[in-house]
């Protein structure tokens, strides 16, 4: 999350310079779907980003142990696997992982590797791709899809920046 934060701590005054310099009085009046659609970008690679630090601390800190499918729950259309693991001091815990498909990735009774924060074996995760990493992928996608989307709809909303005095590419066309 931190990093997210970062990058629009960093990215969004440039951009908002860049733009106030070149149309003043027309940057104050933008567009609420500009708007939006950068609010929208910037909460989704804030929350990628914070999956992304909560994958890799998983990967690079995690206990892994064998798991065990015991079942699926299902909300009537999506099942989502329910594991059992052993932590290493005995300790026995469930959980139910927060990806679900339709069908079933998994069927009771598949091994499956875990992977938990050696104090918070309640915030364990399936060690797979979509355990760790379909997340910030598809958030983090979205959220630069977002923010071009809004970085286009505010480009066109202000039209092409007058040529500054003494611009070389303006004195030759």
């Amino acid at each position: 999350m931190a990093i997210g934060i970062g990058a629009v701590g960093v990215v969004a005054p440039l951009l908002l310079t860049y733009f106030f310099f070149h149309h003043p009085t027309r940057i104050l009046v933008g567009s609420l779907w500009t708007v939006l659609l950068g609010v929208l970008a910037i909460a989704s690679l804030s929350y990628a980003a914070w999956s992304l630090n909560k994958a890799l601390n998983a990967e690079s800190g995690g206990v892994q142990v064998a798991g065990l499918v015991i079942r699926n729950n299902s909300d009537g259309e999506v099942y989502y696997p329910v594991v059992e693991f052993h932590t290493t001091d005995g300790t026995d815990v469930k959980f139910i992982g927060p990806i679900g498909s339709n069908p079933a990735g998994y069927q009771e009774g598949d091994a499956v590797t875990v992977l938990y924060p050696p104090q918070h074996p309640d915030q364990a995760m399936i060690r797979s791709f979509e355990g760790l990493w379909l997340r910030p992928v598809a958030l983090g996608s979205i959220g630069l899809i977002l923010a071009f989307a809004s970085f286009c709809l505010l480009r066109s909303r202000l039209g092409e920046p007058e040529p500054l005095e003494g611009d070389a590419l303006a004195a030759h066309p």
